[in-house]
């Protein structure tokens, strides 16, 4: 079966690329519940004996976050500095994932069926292209066997933690656009709920990119150290804005993928 396009679907950001026309899709798979943040700091708050609000603040002074996104504190420095920072450096990995997984949602079966429709009838190759640390794809992967499904061997599985950066710095993009030349891409695609994560691959590469608003996530800690907008994109013929799957799906083909 000749592939005309390959799609990378993103986790927290997950993206789709094309042969020949490559789309990044950050269009995220993992329902975010409402009060997930909250759940997340309660249980920490509960763990250590603070408020949610301190547990937040030693969190994010931390910057253990931004360092195993990164790749730059490794897998198993990233689960002892949390237990410690939880105050029970012997939890087992089970008690680890239970904690950390209060951060997270469900799958959203909708963009799962938009995946495989992109893929089965708009004959693309699907990947993944996603800011996520070795432990949480680890856990995701076992936990939701169809959010990095990509339907063929050869579609690329792209993370911060082994790409030297995270989204919106270079190094991934870098990634993702060798790996396009390499399958004979000739254009990408990105949707990402966040504007400054679509704008490397738009400036440095000549990507086309769509803002998907639905599952916007104002509470992750890496993302809220950064400006949300970027209004300069607006007037660009190669951006759009989807509000729903509907109009997500609407853009896709209106940038040449036939779904």
């Amino acid at each position: 079966m000749k592939l005309d396009y390959w799609l990378i679907l993103g986790l927290i950001a997950q993206g789709m690329f094309f042969m020949r026309f490559l789309i990044q899709w950050l269009a995220s798979e993992i329902k975010k519940e409402s009060r997930f943040d909250t759940g997340l700091y309660e249980k920490g708050a509960e763990l250590t004996g603070t408020t949610p609000n301190e547990f937040k603040q030693q969190y994010d002074r931390s910057k253990l976050e931004f360092g195993v996104l990164n790749g730059d504190i490794s897998d198993e420095d990233y689960q002892q500095q949390l237990k410690q920072m939880l105050g029970n450096p012997e939890m087992s990995r089970v008690d680890l994932e239970n904690f950390v997984k209060k951060g997270w949602g469900t799958e959203i079966p909708e963009t799962i069926e938009l995946k495989q429709r992109t893929y089965f009838q708009g004959n693309a190759m699907v990947g993944i292209f996603s800011n996520i640390n070795q432990f949480a794809f680890e856990y995701l992967s076992k936990t939701y066997l169809k959010m990095f499904q990509t339907f063929n061997p050869q579609a690329p599985v792209i993370c911060s933690y082994d790409s030297g950066g995270v989204k919106p710095n270079l190094p991934m993009y870098r990634k993702a656009n060798e790996k396009a030349k390499e399958l004979g891409c000739d254009n990408v695609i990105l949707v990402e709920d966040k504007v400054s994560y679509l704008k490397p691959g738009m400036d440095h590469f000549n990507w086309k990119g769509i803002f998907f608003t639905p599952y916007l996530d104002h509470a992750e800690s890496i993302r809220s150290v950064e400006g949300h907008n970027d209004d300069t994109l607006i007037s660009n013929p190669n951006f759009r804005t989807a509000n729903n799957l509907h109009e997500l799906e609407q853009a896709l083909r209106g940038f040449g993928i036939k779904i």
